[in-house]
């Protein structure tokens, strides 16, 4: 167990595998409000805002916003979120930050610091007292390499994924870092998905 884990509260080792991939992971977390519905009925158009999680945070108050290490095109990413979160969600985009990765269909991928860091400085700039802020990085998907890494198809992937994963660790501990000097209360979830 990586030591990243440790710092956590509480962690969940028993878990199902009901979804195991992006669109339906976040349609799932999105709609938690009404537990675990089957695969069929998450797709339907007619959600009762009651079962939007997001939609609950800002009915009690909580600023919402959206953050994405990638554009969101892919697996129409966007248009999900879209359907799903409350309409006056604040977008953290990545304009003017630097290109860290290229995500397997080409797209450019940004540091996950940079966007939570971003997303960060927003905050300390908001009048609202509460925030919830949903967060998304695909940096560990298969096919996905460093911005400046040559022949990248040739490395071993062992190795790829091992040194992919000590930079998200590592961002997301610089990032859990800033959280706690804020001194503001905060309940940060960490939810992995494709296992």
């Amino acid at each position: 167990e990586d030591p990243f884990f440790k710092q956590f509260d509480y962690l969940f080792t028993n878990f199902n595998t009901a979804t195991g991939y992006s669109g339906p992971a976040v349609i799932r977390l999105l709609q938690a409000n009404c537990g675990q519905k089957n695969h069929n009925e998450i797709q339907k158009k007619d959600t009762p805002p009651i079962c939007l999680l997001f939609e609950s945070l800002a009915s009690v108050g909580y600023e919402p916003y959206i953050g994405l290490d990638h554009d969101g095109k892919y697996g129409n990413f966007n248009d999900t979120l879209k359907k799903y979160m409350v309409n006056n969600a604040i977008k953290i985009t990545p304009e003017k930050l630097p290109v860290s990765a290229v995500f397997f269909d080409k797209s450019l991928l940004y540091s996950d610091y940079d966007i939570l860091k971003k997303w960060f400085d927003a905050r300390q700039t908001s009048k609202s007292e509460k925030a919830a802020f949903y967060y998304n990085s695909v940096l560990l998907h298969a096919g996905s390499h460093w911005v400046d890494e040559k022949k990248s198809w040739k490395r071993d992937k062992h190795e790829q994924f091992e040194d992919v994963t000590a930079v998200l660790l590592k961002d997301l501990k610089k990032f859990i870092d800033l959280l706690k000097s804020s001194k503001r209360n905060t309940v940060l979830f960490f939810v992995p998905e494709h296992g």
